[in-house]
């Protein structure tokens, strides 16, 4: 689950940040278990931890360099927003 977060959001190349962030959302997921009994899928939760630490480090190293960098979540951001719809469907489309 690690390495595909790390993937996701560039770092894969990046050992030792990996291993740090993979220790820090293991142990959160530790003390969430044994503080609460609101963990019912402990492996979707660790996944969520470890995302959300990998989408603040990739932010913060985009950051760093100054660079604007786009990661892509769906065939969404593949449209072209001066794409008339109206002019080549005839339709406009329904939101939801």
């Amino acid at each position: 689950m690690v390495q595909i977060a790390a993937f996701r959001f560039d770092c894969a190349n990046d050992t030792d940040d990996i291993l740090d962030i993979s220790i820090q959302a293991f142990k959160q997921l530790i003390r969430k278990i044994k503080l609460t009994k609101l963990v019912k899928k402990p492996i979707a939760y660790f996944y969520g931890i470890v995302n959300n630490k990998f989408m603040k480090y990739y932010s913060e190293k985009i950051a760093a360099t100054g660079t604007k960098r786009h990661i892509s979540y769906g065939f969404i951001d593949g449209i072209d927003p001066d794409w008339d719809w109206l002019e080549t469907t005839g339709t406009v489309p329904m939101a939801g």
